[in-house]
């Protein structure tokens, strides 16, 4: 996949983790809650400010912002075992990983090629 759709599947799994305590039910749960905030939170900002398409300010280069991922799908997938969460937030931590696993195997690590320019666009 594009580093654009990466990019921009970054953001929506980010988004989600942030609102993941509120939609299954975990909110009470300070542990699970402030990590799922937490991943959530630094997914979207490390994106933010990768050097890549969909970014808004280029920091970290793209092979950096991939060993983030990675280093993030550990952390997803072990905090239910580390943390003994169950139910929900457990479910919730794991298909996120797992989910963002094939996500960032699955993206081709060279920046995208820029589309063709129609011939004759932009000329008057």
């Amino acid at each position: 996949m594009s580093r654009i759709i990466h990019g921009i599947l970054d953001y929506l799994t980010g988004a989600f983790l942030v609102a993941s305590p509120w939609l299954f039910g975990f909110a009470n749960d300070k542990a699970s809650s402030l990590l799922a905030l937490g991943f959530g939170g630094f997914l979207i900002v490390y994106t933010l400010i990768t050097d890549f398409e969909v970014a808004v300010i280029r920091l970290i280069p793209f092979p950096g912002h991939i060993f983030l991922d990675y280093l993030s799908i550990v952390g997803l997938v072990g905090a239910p075992i580390l943390f003994a969460f169950h139910g929900a937030p457990a479910y919730v931590f794991v298909i996120v990983g797992l989910f963002d696993l094939v996500v960032t195997a699955c993206t081709r690590k060279r920046e995208t090629p820029d589309l063709p320019v129609m011939p004759g666009a932009g000329q008057k």
